[in-house]
C-alpha cells in the first residue's frame, strides 16, 4: 500500500462558537456547524489536502458507550474533555477503511470494527448536502487517551470546497504533528506499521499550543 498522509486532526473543545470566532480571528475560514448522529458536532478548517476538526460533545445522551471490539469516537472525545481540551485524535487518509482495518488486524495492532456514518454538510451557497465516511480505529496502550484512525470519504466532491480552503493567513496544509511520549522509541514499531508519509518526522510534528480556552496551531505551510 502507499504511505498514509494526514487526513485531519481532531481538536476537542468545550465551546464551538468561541472556537470558530478564535480561528477566524487567526485568519482561518471555518465551515458551518455540522452535527453527527452519535452526539458530537463540529466545524472544520479545510486546508488544501487535510483539515482541522473542532469538535464538541453536544448531546451526551446520544453518545454510544465503548464495547468489546467497537470503538466509540464520541465516548473517547467525551472522556478526553473531562481532563483537557486539545488534540485527541490523529487521523490518516484512506481509500478503503475496511481493507485498512484488515491490514491492521494482520499486523497485530489493536483495532476495532469499522464505523460507517453520514451527516449533512453546509455548502458555501447556504444549501446542505449529505456526506458519508467510513472509519477504522486504532489504539496504542502506550498512548492512552489518544485515538488513531483512518478516514475514507464517500462523497469528497461535496466535502471539499475551494471557498472553505482559502484563508486570509495563507495557511495551506498541516505537514507535521508533534506528539510527546515518555519513551518515543518504544512507539517506533506502532508508527512504522501505520506506514505514515515522512515517518522520520513522526516525533517532530507542527507545534501545538494550548491557549487559555482554545487550542491553537502554528507553523502551517503557507505559500
Amino acid at each position: 500500500m502507499t504511505a498514509r498522509g494526514i487526513d485531519h486532526l481532531v481538536l476537542c473543545i468545550h465551546d464551538l462558537e468561541a472556537a470558530q470566532q478564535a480561528y477566524r480571528s487567526f485568519g482561518f475560514t471555518t465551515t458551518p456547524k455540522a452535527v453527527h448522529p452519535f452526539g458530537t458536532a463540529n466545524t472544520l478548517v479545510q486546508l488544501q489536502n487535510n483539515f482541522l476538526e473542532l469538535l464538541i460533545v453536544e448531546d451526551a445522551g446520544k453518545v454510544p458507550p465503548m464495547a468489546p471490539g467497537r470503538y466509540s469516537f464520541a465516548a473517547a472525545a467525551q472522556s478526553y474533555l473531562t481532563a483537557r481540551q486539545g488534540m485527541s485524535a490523529l487521523v490518516f487518509e484512506s481509500g478503503d477503511a475496511r481493507a485498512d482495518q484488515a491490514e491492521f488486524v494482520g499486523m497485530g495492532l489493536e483495532t476495532y470494527e469499522p464505523v460507517d456514518f453520514s451527516r449533512m454538510a453546509g455548502l458555501p451557497d447556504g444549501s446542505e448536502v449529505e456526506v458519508a465516511f467510513s472509519l477504522a480505529f486504532l489504539t496504542e496502550r502506550q498512548m492512552p487517551g489518544t485515538t488513531f484512525f483512518v478516514c475514507q470519504q464517500h462523497a469528497p466532491e461535496h466535502f471539499w470546497k475551494p471557498e472553505y480552503q482559502r484563508h486570509d493567513n495563507g495557511a495551506r496544509d498541516v505537514t507535521e504533528v508533534v506528539m510527546f511520549a515518555p519513551k518515543p522509541t518504544a512507539l517506533a514499531d506502532f508508527f512504522g506499521k501505520l506506514k505514515i508519509k515522512k515517518i522520520s518526522k513522526i516525533f517532530r510534528f507542527s507545534q501545538f499550543l494550548m491557549g487559555p480556552k482554545i487550542p491553537i496551531f502554528s507553523n502551517f505551510y503557507t505559500q
